[in-house]
């Protein structure tokens, strides 16, 4: 199964602009306890998959 849904985001991430890094990003975040900061940026990746072609 998870092997499916990371086929799915393979894709995604080269017309994600650093989408790994910011992915590492947001799990820091979450790690220092800068859950507003680590939410911001995870909304800033969905405004960019919202834009995505399906």
């Amino acid at each position: 199964m998870r092997a499916r849904g990371l086929a799915r985001v393979a894709p995604q991430r080269k017309l994600i602009p650093h989408l790994t890094e910011r992915t590492d990003d947001v799990w820091r975040l979450i790690g220092d306890g800068a859950l507003a900061a680590a939410r911001e940026v995870l909304r800033k990746i969905e405004r960019q998959l919202k834009v995505l072609p399906q």
